[in-house]
């Protein structure tokens, strides 16, 4: 195996645990902000955190688009990311020009890795803010929650005052 190959394989796996991550924001988002009969408790939701659930990420970004008006670059950014998370998952062969062979087929996979990663942070930002400013409407505070850490400060700053533009209530 080459520097090249490992560094694709190794994007592969990176991406992985992000689209899991994403799954489970939208997850939360779904489940406790925007639930279908009104507001979600978030105790119950900590107690499902780690448990199985069956649905998938096209029912999480379906039940989103059904609760909410989404801006149109972030609902084509979630089709888009969608898209490529099934062709990676489900049938690498749809992705043109995409392997592990050449030098070529690796710098495809490359850049289609760090598009999808690109794509994956960019929900799960968005889903964090979502979920940030939620919390600060309602004042809930979450148990072992740290507001302070600079990720939590940046969502805040630059993310959660964006919600109100992003997403609107279906009329």
């Amino acid at each position: 195996m080459n520097d090249l190959q490992d560094r694709v394989l190794r994007g592969m796996g990176a991406i992985l645990i992000s689209i899991q991550t994403t799954e489970k924001m939208l997850q939360t988002i779904i489940d406790i902000v925007l639930p279908k009969g009104g507001v979600g408790d978030p105790e119950e939701f900590l107690k499902r955190l780690n448990t199985v659930d069956k649905r998938t990420i096209g029912v999480f970004i379906n039940s989103l688009r059904d609760r909410v008006e989404i801006e149109p670059w972030f609902d084509a950014i979630l089709t888009e990311f969608l898209t490529m998370r099934n062709n990676l998952i489900h049938d690498v062969e749809r992705i043109p020009g995409f392997g592990l062979n050449s030098e070529k087929e690796l710098l495809v996979a490359s850049s289609y890795l760090k598009k999808l990663l690109d794509y994956s942070k960019i929900i799960q930002n968005t889903m964090f803010g979502l979920g940030r400013a939620w919390q600060n409407q309602n004042n809930i505070i979450l148990p072992n929650f740290d507001a302070t850490h600079d990720y939590v400060k940046h969502i805040d700053k630059t993310i959660a005052p964006l919600v109100d533009e992003i997403f609107s209530q279906k009329n």
